[in-house]
């Protein structure tokens, strides 16, 4: 079994070489850089992303004029007004929900430049109408540059397409939320520490066949699995599958390493749609990294036993008593 973590955010330090995976009915909000160069402000009305949707069976069709068609296959989001300040750079999230299945390509976005409205006026008389409003139409077409990726050192880089904007819109699938509930502050070397994991299927499809990776078993330990250390664990569910909005909680046993320090316990979890024609498979993008500090252990004079307080975030603070 081979993990291979999905993206969820994109970026120029990511490997953007795959199309991302974007789910029906769930929305995609790109982060835009706007940049005004000049002394006065800019006023932008009716800003939206531009896009272009290839159903696997029709034409292209794109959203630079809008028709019901298009609303049909892409809700997109309309900000009413932006205001870029004199020399200065501004930051935008646009979003869309794709509703096909299909091929979306971001192109770029399109505004209307408008005459900042005056204030009204101090003597109390009528302000100018509305309708000299000046708005001038516009747009920007996204420019993506090529990536390099590495070669080895007799083989010169290789320039690939930069395809973070390119979405391949997919079926409804699930989407697995990963909570650790009594998770120890610090822990002593050696110790054994009961936690709950807590899983929650946000999505909007049933999971199955969830799996914990991790490159360190010997650390963790899933409470009524069979002995010894693996890498994978399989992870039993209700009915072999968790519906959408269904918890599933399960106890596990941490163990701190015998040295004593900060210990890093990387966990990755795997899951599959149930109807794996729509979904082959799912990875959980956020990597849990339990990082605990590790003290020496202590002997206590009159207590062989620790307290523990919990948090309302979660994490379990150790009080110990006099030591030797």
């Amino acid at each position: 079994m081979i993990f291979k973590p999905t993206i969820q955010l994109f970026s120029k330090h990511t490997n953007n070489v795959i199309k991302p995976l974007a789910v029906i009915n769930e929305p995609v909000n790109v982060c835009v850089q706007l940049q005004n160069p000049f002394h006065i402000s800019i006023s932008l009305r009716d800003v939206r992303l531009l896009w272009n949707f290839k159903h696997p069976d029709d034409a292209p069709i794109s959203n630079e004029t809008r028709t019901n068609a298009t609303d049909t296959l892409v809700t997109t989001q309309c900000l009413e007004s932006v205001v870029l300040r004199p020399n200065c750079t501004e930051e935008v999230i646009l979003c869309l929900t794709p509703h096909a299945v299909g091929g979306l390509n971001i192109t770029g976005i399109a505004y209307s430049i408008a005459n900042p409205i005056p204030p009204p006026p101090s003597d109390g008389s009528q302000a100018p109408a509305s309708g000299n409003l000046l708005v001038v139409p516009g747009k920007q077409v996204f420019t993506v540059k090529s990536l390099q990726v590495k070669q080895p050192k007799d083989k010169t880089p290789q320039d690939v397409l930069d395809r973070r904007l390119e979405l391949n819109i997919v079926p409804h699938a699930p989407c697995l939320q990963v909570t650790f509930h009594n998770l120890p502050a610090e822990m002593l070397c050696g110790e054994l520490q009961r936690v709950t994991l807590e899983f929650t299927n946000i999505g909007s499809a049933p999971l199955t066949r969830l799996y914990i990776g991790c490159t360190s078993p010997e650390l963790f330990f899933i409470e009524g699995m069979g002995p010894g250390a693996q890498q994978i664990t399989g992870i039993p569910l209700p009915s072999e599958q968790l519906a959408p909005g269904r918890r599933h909680s399960v106890a596990m046993w941490l163990r701190a390493p015998d040295n004593k320090g900060s210990a890093n316990l990387e966990m990755l979890f795997y899951y599959e749609n149930v109807d794996s024609r729509k979904a082959a498979l799912i990875i959980s993008d956020r990597d849990s990294n339990l990082d605990l500090p590790v003290t020496n252990s202590l002997v206590y004079c009159w207590s062989d036993t620790l307290d523990h307080a919990d948090n309302e975030a979660g994490n379990t603070t150790l009080n110990t008593f006099s030591s030797l």
